[in-house]
Formats: structure tokens, C-alpha cells, sequence
């Protein structure tokens, strides 16, 4: 399948990588208001931008 092949070379974000960021928001003192998170993988700087290796 063609769709199987699209992350082929490079590494993905795993779920341990999404957990993180939400134990390290959780954890921001009461008076910290996170408002936007972008998360992607280095391979990755914009979505029609990725290196492959």
C-alpha cells in the first residue's frame, strides 16, 4: 500500500512522546496557562516538509 510507505525514513512520535507533554502541562504551577502546543517529530518542520534519511 502507498499510504504505508509515507513515514518510510524517518521516525515518528511514539505515545511515550505525547505523554510526556501532557504529564509536563499538568504539572505547571496553577497560575500557567498553556494555550497552544505544537508537537512534531524533528523529521518534520512543516507538514508538506520532511527529511528522510
Amino acid at each position: 500500500m502507498r499510504a504505508s510507505s509515507v513515514y518510510d525514513g524517518m521516525k515518528p512520535l511514539e505515545a511515550a512522546d505525547i505523554a510526556d507533554a501532557i504529564a509536563w502541562v499538568v504539572t505547571r504551577p496553577a497560575h500557567v496557562n498553556i494555550d497552544n502546543m505544537v508537537i512534531r517529530p524533528l523529521d518534520q518542520a512543516r507538514i508538506d516538509k520532511i527529511s528522510r534519511k
